[in-house]
């Protein structure tokens, strides 16, 4: 059995996916292609860069670039069917889905065998589903199931045999751009011990009790300052941990647009009005199931002090100081 491998990688742009490519690059793998979704085919804006430079985690782009790795753009997967020819050429003897929404098709997870696996950034098999760790933030169990699990592909959702898992709780009052800047790490991890010791047949994949755990799917408004929330759960909303976008969802809509990021300070006019919203340049006055509120519009002006590089940097250098400190 091979000591290196050759991934074909179903993927979508994140800091997470960038810091496991890298660390299976740099554990002496390759990687056939990066099949992706994404409109701007894995394309860095200025906010990633700059993240990249702040986290020492080099981009899918620039690992792209590097390494000479071809990335395809393709529709969903999970109508296709074997006699398409989706796998003619691609020279791959494992499969790795990373950070993505795409459902693989029986055919192409029985093509690959046991090395078809997922990546997913909850402990399986708790919040099994599409973007657990928001679900996690909403429930408030980032603390006790926040990580990453490196396991199986089969038909279900989440459902197969776990190869590795690193715990890694969100943290009260830590930036939720940290806790992800963590969990990269931690996938990092994976790709480099749990996932090539499987790989290499030396560690074993433990399957999931039938039934175990909970699939989850956050839904938009969950995040959202909207018509239905109570005051108490908006001042839930609005305590969560910083970093996270949060919006006010206005119905009737200004023109095409029905929502607006805001900040986190809240004021209480009245009771409800039965007037609609009121958006102003600053400002968003509307009716909640028990009061009328005001909140504060975020401006485009200040978004370069919510950067998550700020965040990530403070804390890598606050981790070098403890480093230095213990020494």
């Amino acid at each position: 059995m091979p000591n290196r491998f050759h991934a074909l990688v179903v993927v979508e742009n994140s800091l997470v996916s960038s810091a496991f490519v890298d660390a299976w690059l740099r554990s002496g793998n390759t990687v056939a292609a990066l099949w992706t979704r994404d409109q701007k085919s894995l394309s860095s804006g200025t906010v990633q860069k700059v993240v990249s430079l702040a986290s020492s985690v080099p981009t899918l782009q620039e690992l792209v670039k590097k390494h000479k790795i071809p990335v395809v753009r393709n529709e969903p997967l999970r109508n296709t069917e074997e006699s398409s020819g989706l796998l003619s050429g691609v020279q791959a003897d494992t499969l790795i889905t990373l950070m993505t929404h795409q459902i693989i098709p029986g055919w192409m997870i029985e093509a690959f065998g046991r090395r078809a696996v997922n990546v997913h950034p909850a402990l399986l098999p708790h919040y099994k589903g599409p973007k657990p760790t928001l679900s996690l933030l909403a429930d408030g169990q980032a603390d006790r199931y926040g990580g990453i699990t490196v396991h199986r592909l089969d038909t279900g959702i989440d459902t197969g045999a776990i190869i590795g898992q690193r715990k890694v709780p969100a943290v009260s009052g830590q930036n939720v751009d940290v806790w992800t800047y963590r969990i990269a790490l931690a996938a990092a991890d994976l790709a480099r011990t749990d996932l090539q010791a499987y790989l290499k047949g030396d560690l074993e994949a433990v399957a999931q009790v039938p039934g175990s755990g909970n699939y989850r799917k956050c839904g938009r408004l969950e995040f959202s300052v909207e018509a239905q929330k109570t005051l108490e759960d908006v001042r839930r909303l609005l305590s969560m941990p910083a970093g996270m976008t949060l919006r006010a969802v206005i119905d009737p809509p200004i023109g095409r647009r029905d929502n607006f990021p805001i900040h986190r300070k809240i004021s209480v006019i009245s009771a409800p009005t039965g007037d609609n919203p009121r958006v102003t340049r600053f400002a968003i006055e509307m009716d909640i199931r028990d009061c009328r509120i005001r909140l504060l519009r975020k401006r485009k002006a200040l978004s370069i002090f919510s950067n998550p590089a700020i965040s990530i940097a403070r804390y890598r250098l606050n981790q070098f100081r403890r480093g230095e400190n213990q020494a």
